[in-house]
């Protein structure tokens, strides 16, 4: 796994982005996001897999 960073834009739902600040605080939002989507794309790649 690289540690190479790219910015993107995302929009989030505004209740969405709240609850994830209220969880994790704004400073930890990018981190929340990125584990996030690490575990939703592993999911993914395990159901094809079957």
């Amino acid at each position: 796994m690289a540690n190479n960073k790219a910015k993107a834009h995302l929009v989030f739902p505004e209740d969405l982005l709240e609850s994830i600040d209220k969880l994790v605080g704004k400073r930890n939002r990018s981190k929340f996001v990125v584990e996030a989507a690490r575990k939703e794309l592993k999911r993914i790649q395990l159901l094809q897999a079957l």
